[in-house]
């Protein structure tokens, strides 16, 4: 359960028979789900941060300004336009109109269009868009969450509280980058650990890029489904006790088609137990994990 979870359990109870009444009850509402989030609750005019932030809108046929209030404002996060309205099929027809009216706002705050909108029907649903992808699309481009139900789910949590206090952690270029740093940081220290026992740094680097390019071709289908992911699970903590047929196999043919993929398909090795063994023989002798990993991308791309 998520740490949240009681807080937000205990805000769905306290508001769940509450009658619609959306100038009644959205800014009292707001602020509980922020404290019950555990986020910063929203602040003063003039912050930034605020309830009934007025944006200038101009009627391009006349040119005549207007000036409107936005529900909820958070400068460089999110827009927020609440209803409050009894549930039924009416309900998305009433948030549909408020997206579009939050959407004309984002075009008119002075700071540029924030990263989310998001409209809600108090204490019940919460809609969220966002525009990573250049605009926040349609009506049904939106993330629907059960407010009611909330305390429940974990992910839901976390993405709101990212999008209240972190929104940039969710745009997926930046993610990209950091799973990408992340990655290259841990190449680099298996690497350094390789070399530590002694295995020469052309050898390892060849290794790793092996590695790699077969975890990439095992991702988009070219090779059957979970072979070297099969095949580290089955070396793991067996590498000097694999069985080394394949020093000892006769290679088969480089692959020309994605039938001649499939496991089993040539009669050449299979994946059981903590032996790596050709089809209908066995044999054992001393064999290194990555030795006989590293056979595995040798063997499918030459």
């Amino acid at each position: 359960m998520h740490p949240q979870s009681p807080a937000l359990r205990a805000l769905a109870e306290k508001w769940d028979a509450v009658p619609a009444a959306e100038r009644a009850n959205f800014q009292s509402y707001a602020t509980e789900l922020c404290d019950a989030l555990g986020v910063a609750r929203p602040q003063p005019r003039g912050s930034g941060y605020e309830f009934e932030y007025p944006v200038t809108t101009t009627d391009r046929r006349t040119g005549k300004e207007t000036t409107n209030f936005i529900d909820l404002y958070r400068r460089g996060t999110f827009i927020l336009e609440a209803k409050h309205t009894d549930a039924g099929a009416g309900a998305d027809r009433v948030l549909g109109a408020a997206y579009g009216q939050a959407k004309g706002y984002a075009g008119d705050v002075a700071h540029g269009p924030p990263p989310y909108l998001m409209v809600m029907n108090v204490a019940r649903t919460l809609l969220v868009w966002d525009r990573w992808g250049g605009n926040f699309g349609g009506l049904n481009a939106s993330r629907r969450i059960d407010l009611r139900t909330l305390w429940q789910r974990d992910d839901d949590i976390e993405f709101l509280r990212a999008v209240w206090e972190n929104p940039e952690s969710l745009n997926p270029a930046v993610r990209g980058r950091v799973v990408t740093r992340e990655v290259a940081e841990r190449l680099a220290r298996l690497s350094a650990s390789l070399e530590a026992r002694g295995m020469g740094g052309e050898r390892v680097a060849q290794f790793l890029m092996r590695c790699v390019f077969t975890m990439f071709a095992e991702d988009v289908g070219l090779l059957p489904d979970r072979l070297f992911q099969s095949a580290v699970e089955t070396f793991r903590g067996h590498g000097r006790n694999v069985a080394n047929v394949v020093a000892q196999s006769t290679p088969p043919p480089p692959p020309t088609t994605r039938k001649e993929l499939r496991p089993n398909s040539h009669p050449c090795w299979r994946i059981s137990g903590a032996r790596w063994t050709k089809a209908g023989d066995s044999a054992s002798a001393g064999c290194s994990a990555s030795t006989a990993i590293s056979s595995v991308t040798q063997r499918h791309f030459r």
